[in-house]
């Protein structure tokens, strides 16, 4: 599973699960943190892909970003482990995924999840 991050060791992972309905919203949020290249194109792209999947697929989407000054790989893998619960996994520089990370705190403590 997830086999772009072992190619990447220079990524960071930083994961977690979203119901369908935040998938979107916290997206939004990612897309904040990144200065170049994950803008509302990729985001719907993101979500067309979670929302074609089956039960227990999973997909992976490579995107050409810049953060911090540099250019850098982000991949977003979603893993379908329940049909309307995505578990979104973001490879990414290690202070985006650490950003990634504190954002799903403030997002999950903001919703009550």
């Amino acid at each position: 599973m997830f086999s772009f991050f072992k190619n990447k060791p220079e990524l960071q992972e930083s994961s977690m699960t979203l119901g369908m309905e935040d998938l979107e919203p916290f997206l939004q949020r990612v897309a904040n943190l990144i200065p170049r290249g994950f803008g509302q194109t990729e985001i719907s792209q993101v979500m067309r892909t979670a929302k074609g999947m089956a039960l227990d697929e999973e997909q992976s989407m490579e995107f050409s970003i810049e953060f911090e000054g540099k250019r850098s790989t982000f991949i977003v893998e979603i893993f379908m482990d329940d049909i309307d619960t995505p578990d979104p996994y973001f490879f990414a520089p290690p202070a985006l995924a650490t950003a990634i990370g504190q954002e799903y705190v403030l997002f999950s403590e903001e919703r009550g999840m």
